[in-house]
């Protein structure tokens, strides 16, 4: 009789076991979805960036990306943010500009782009980039977003039109 309450019991204990491991699995993968890593030794992820010290303004790499824009279509602009620094860091600010003039001409970004931009990296709700690594935000409001507008005018000088997007952020560790 002890035998079969044993084996019954094993199951049960596998059985949550695997449970607590899947809810951990879920917090880590939020936390880096999040854009925050758990901090070193702890499975806890880091809430208030603001404690590390020491802080200072840090240099590093913006990069960015948006394809298949038509007339009518909004698309956010995947950003790469790049730390060669020897210490995790903090993004805490995101500006996009756009050219006016479009590759090839004839196709200007003030009448026909709108550029909303990424308002959702803040000093409080900043992006972790880990020491030498990237992160790569994709959707709004942590990426920002390109409104191709949809104009009652014909708008053929803008198909296959490139505009140049230039970066600039702020940063510390």
């Amino acid at each position: 009789m002890e035998r079969d309450d044993e084996w019954s019991i094993r199951p049960r204990v596998l059985v949550l076991l695997a449970v607590l491991a899947a809810v951990a699995a879920i917090f880590a993968f939020e936390a880096i979805r999040a854009g925050k890593a758990p901090s070193e030794g702890s499975s806890t992820p880091k809430t208030n960036p603001s404690e590390e010290a020491p802080t200072g303004d840090v240099g590093f790499g913006i990069s960015g990306s948006v394809s298949g824009l038509v007339p009518g279509a909004t698309r956010e602009i995947a950003v790469t943010f790049t730390n060669a620094n020897a210490v995790p860091i903090y993004v805490t600010d995101l500006k996009v500009s756009i050219s006016a003039d479009s590759d090839p001409a004839g196709c200007s970004s003030a009448v026909n782009m709108v550029l909303r931009q990424a308002g959702g990296i803040t000093e409080q709700d900043p992006v972790f980039v880990p020491a030498g690594e990237r992160v790569t935000v994709r959707t709004y409001p942590r990426a920002p977003e390109l409104v191709f507008r949809n104009l009652d005018v014909n708008q053929d000088e803008c198909k296959d039109v490139r505009f140049e997007l230039t970066y600039s952020g702020s940063a510390h560790t």
